[in-house]
């Protein structure tokens, strides 16, 4: 699903560019121009977390791990003691979950 709402944006954000570009464009150069320009203001969120990562690369690290860790225990299927009425995941079975998505990030970053 986010997916095709992603590809959606990005082929109405295609659209519209060329749309604007010929309606506004009376030259070649100028469509080059307004296209460099398209293309810059679509990748400013990439730089925007370059930048941050080369400032504060922990920070962000840890952020990501929270935020992998909160979508993994949202999105596990219930497990036959959580479907039994159980009292689900215990601290220990989320801490073991936790340590290997910490550990699988690493083998990643390297």
């Amino acid at each position: 699903v986010g997916g095709m709402i992603l590809s959606s944006i990005a082929l109405f954000t295609l659209y519209v560019s060329t749309i604007y570009n010929y309606a506004t464009a009376t030259s070649n150069t100028d469509i080059v121009m307004n296209s460099v320009i398209i293309l810059f203001v679509t990748d400013i969120d990439e730089f925007v977390y370059q930048i941050l990562v080369a400032i504060n690369f922990d920070g962000v690290k840890q952020m990501l791990l929270e935020e992998e860790n909160k979508s993994f225990l949202e999105t596990r299927p219930p497990k036959k003691e959580d479907e039994e009425g159980g009292l689900g995941m215990s601290v220990q079975q989320q801490s073991v979950d936790y340590q290997h998505l910490v550990s699988e990030f690493r083998t990643l970053k390297t």
